[in-house]
């Protein structure tokens, strides 16, 4: 959503940040759900990414799914890294330089946490 004292060309790219972090997590979620623990996966996808109370916490998933703690957190940090790998193709097939895909991906947190 664009702000009132925000110039047009801002609000633009505030919507294709949003617009690549959504299209990023659409595919993320595409490969968990072709995965063999896709219930699992999907839960700690909720967790890594909407943490807080109303999520399941690190030690109830690893109950729930008769993990370690730490195996549950290794397999956080893997989806985060794989999130991020979305992300970075995601810039790559906008931008005219491969070299240009870490300054793009800053500007686009940028954005988002500004907005």
């Amino acid at each position: 959503m664009a702000r009132e004292d925000e110039a047009p060309e801002v609000a633009f790219d505030r919507r294709w940040a949003q617009t690549v972090f959504q299209r990023a997590q659409e595919r993320l979620a595409l490969e968990l759900a072709a995965q063999a623990k896709a219930e699992y996966l999907q839960e700690l996808s909720r967790r890594v990414f909407h943490p807080g109370p109303a999520g399941p916490q690190w030690g109830e998933l690893a109950r729930r799914y008769g993990l370690s703690e730490g195996a549950v957190r290794k397999a956080a940090l893997d989806l985060r890294g794989r999130f991020a790998g979305l992300l970075r193709a995601e810039v790559l097939e906008v931008v005219s330089d491969p070299t240009e895909v870490d300054a793009e991906l800053r500007y686009l947190f940028e954005l988002l946490a500004s907005g």
